[in-house]
């Protein structure tokens, strides 16, 4: 409701377009977050976050070469911008590519060197190819950051449980949960995988 009030009090607002998207792909509703960031477009074709968050909804149904042609679109308008390489970076880690979302990951943390989503996808990479001294160093490097890393513990859960390891993914996901009890994403994407794995109760 916020969201259209804004977009009534000024019809060029296209982030207003590009949140209720992002909120309506977070309820997997996919066609009418498709409609809101086509709508963002619309109004700004250079909306290189609109583009990321398309190539978002993409890579939520397993199609690596969409998402990975949006966020080449993202990087020709802004190639520093970090949603857009770690889109790109979640592509490559999705295919299994660790040694190339490696390097995307370093060219999202030159930008921002404490930005916990870039760090769980660094860790996350790491984790994929067994790399037991460069995970802990980069757990090392978000202790520095944040003395609660719930954020980018979920982070490293979606990613490997995205690579099927499910065993991991539900430690990481109650890790985040007791570092930060009060986001919701980990307590639900952790129901989600239980309930996927048939654990019902």
């Amino acid at each position: 409701e916020v969201l259209g009030d804004a977009l009534k009090a000024e019809k060029e607002f296209w982030p207003a377009e590009l949140h209720s998207g992002l909120l309506l792909l977070e309820k997997y509703n996919r066609a009418e977050a498709a409609d809101a960031f086509q709508k963002a477009l619309k109004i700004n074709p250079s909306a290189a976050e609109a583009l990321v968050a398309r190539g978002a909804a993409d890579l939520q149904r397993f199609e690596y070469g969409r998402a990975e042609d949006f966020a080449e679109q993202a990087l020709k308008i802004n190639p520093r911008l970090p949603e857009a390489l770690r889109l790109r970076a979640d592509v490559h880690l999705g295919t299994g590519n660790f040694a190339a979302a490696e390097k995307v990951i370093a060219q999202a943390l030159a930008v921002n060197p404490k930005d916990e989503l870039s760090l769980a996808r660094k860790a996350a990479a790491a984790i994929l190819r067994q790399d037991e001294k460069g995970f802990a160093q980069v757990v090392a490097e978000v202790n520095k950051v944040t003395r609660a890393p719930g954020v980018f513990y979920f982070e490293v859960a979606r990613n490997v449980e995205d690579r099927k390891r499910y065993d991991l993914a539900e430690k990481y996901y109650r890790e985040a949960m007791k570092l930060r009890h009060e986001l919701a994403g980990p307590i639900n994407s952790l129901g989600m995988l239980l309930l996927r794995l048939g654990q019902e109760k």
